[in-house]
């Protein structure tokens, strides 16, 4: 689930490493961190980064943290400011790029029609399941709609 969750966002997150001519960017060696922002000069700092694209934002809605896309050129001296600001970093992903490999080779075993809780499966799939339990199981499941989501007319 976790890798789901990384990849989600670096897909989010990857405009901001696009090259000039659009090629694929390599992510190996590629961090994401959790930065605590403690002080007003941690999170200067991080925007200050953000601006000059020396790491990417992968998530600021944690709060007091936020989660980083850095690469592996950049990384000591992001850690080194980072410490010098007084903010506090934990690295979720040591190779992003290795992530993204082992997360397509999981992909790859998501068989239609045969569904488990390893793997991601189209909502064409997931529906399915849903109504071969409903199905099988009248008595103890029901499937309904709760709303249409807000980016619906996306």
């Amino acid at each position: 689930m976790f890798m789901m969750i990384v990849l989600a966002l670096l897909l989010v997150g990857a405009g901001a490493f696009r090259l000039p001519d659009d090629k694929p960017v390599d992510y190996s060696g590629y961090k994401t961190l959790r930065v605590a922002l403690g002080s007003e000069e941690a999170k200067k700092l991080v925007l200050l980064m953000v601006e000059t694209e020396v790491v990417s934002i992968m998530d600021e809605g944690l709060g007091d943290k936020i989660d980083l896309l850095v690469s592996r050129l950049e990384y000591p001296g992001v850690a080194d400011k980072l410490a010098g600001a007084g903010a506090t970093h934990q690295v979720l992903s040591h190779d992003v790029g290795a992530d993204i490999e082992e997360e397509k080779k999981e992909l790859l075993k998501a068989v239609p029609g045969v569904f488990d809780f390893h793997n991601y499966y189209a909502v064409k799939y997931q529906h399915a399941h849903l109504d071969g339990l409903v199905a099988r199981h009248p008595d103890k499941a029901e499937t309904f709609s709760i709303g249409k989501s807000y980016e619906a007319g996306r």
